[in-house]
């Protein structure tokens, strides 16, 4: 079975266990802040793939780690993931976890790469007017990549508006090089 299998398949119950006893905020919450967690701490991520280390220690871990913080619900659910011997997948649960909740609650992610820093009032400017084109609510992280040179690209989940500087300066590249090899002929 395929890890995304797994992984979404474990993050739809839990999802569909939030929602029936009306923590999903609360369990979406949890398994960000773990996601993170285990994102920022390749050491973390490799224990829970260790397959010499046995489940009640990483059950320990858990609960020493999360256990003042997390709710009963999701330190549960882990747990059973432990249990089960799908601990390796943790990081993956976590993702699709937070991807549900976002479908949920018709949260669109988007994604501005800019060629340098912006300030926040321009960064909530680009959030409303995208929001107000796309009609749902919107997830933006801003990511610096310097060789746009100027502009933007922005994602939002499938489509791509690219309105960057290194784009018009290929588009003009192009058409010079079609011009001198039509005039070439």
């Amino acid at each position: 079975m395929a890890d995304y299998r797994i992984a979404s398949r474990y993050a739809k119950s839990l999802i569909d266990l939030a929602i029936e006893r009306n923590e999903l905020e609360t369990i979406k919450n949890d398994f960000s802040a773990l996601l993170e967690g285990l994102n920022g701490n390749k050491e973390l991520q490799n224990f829970f793939k260790s397959p010499i280390i046995g489940g009640d220690v990483k059950q320990k871990t858990i609960k020493a780690i999360y256990g003042n913080t997390f709710s009963d619900t999701s330190l549960a659910f882990i747990n059973i993931i432990i249990h089960k011997r799908r601990e390796t997948y943790l990081r993956e649960i976590a993702e699709y976890v937070v991807k549900l909740y976002d479908q949920h609650e018709g949260i669109v992610k988007a994604e501005l790469y800019v060629a340098s820093a912006i300030n926040p009032t321009l960064e909530k400017e680009i959030l409303m007017m995208v929001k107000k084109q796309i009609g749902q609510d919107i997830k933006m992280s801003v990511h610096l990549k310097p060789e746009l040179i100027g502009g933007y690209l922005l994602k939002i989940g499938d489509k791509q508006i690219d309105a960057s500087l290194a784009k018009q300066i290929k588009r003009l590249k192009d058409q010079f090089d079609d011009n001198l090899y039509l005039k070439a002929y």
